[in-house]
């Protein structure tokens, strides 16, 4: 029998498989699958790459500031050390200094005489370094 023959309740059918062979082989839109493209893989490299990249740089800052961390950790426990060292040296030299023994040599070697009454002339300010006087110091 040829496709051209009308048999009775049979030419419905057959064109309807006709149109979904036609669909499935020409890529007809009810046959088709969503799919991954070359667009998409590329698309999903560049994101895996920005991810890693960037869990890669906060690993990176993470031990940075962990060494830098380290660092001042270090660099403070020997500025209190050398704090320590300084402060013991200075209690040292002021237990050293003997006040009778500087007055002893002031005045017997160098010839020095104590100021007598009136002689001394105290005076306050509001600066808590040295004097340089530009001018006499009036008493109050």
């Amino acid at each position: 029998m040829r496709k051209t023959d009308y048999v009775h309740g049979s030419a419905a059918r057959e064109l309807e498989r006709e149109v979904l062979e036609r669909s499935v082989w020409e890529g007809g839109a009810s046959e088709k699958r969503p799919g991954f493209t070359a667009t998409n893989w590329m698309l999903l490299v560049l994101i895996f790459v920005i991810l890693i990249s960037g869990f890669v740089y906060s690993i990176r800052l993470m031990s940075e500031i962990a060494v830098a961390r380290n660092k001042y950790i270090q660099e403070y426990a020997e500025y209190e050390k050398l704090k320590d060292d300084n402060d013991n040296v200075e209690e040292a030299i002021q237990n050293d200094i003997n006040m009778e023994e500087v007055r002893r040599i002031a005045t017997v070697e160098l010839g020095m005489k104590l100021p007598g009454e009136g002689q001394t002339v105290t005076y306050s300010s509001d600066i808590n370094d040295y004097v340089e006087q530009y001018a006499d110091v009036t008493p109050r």
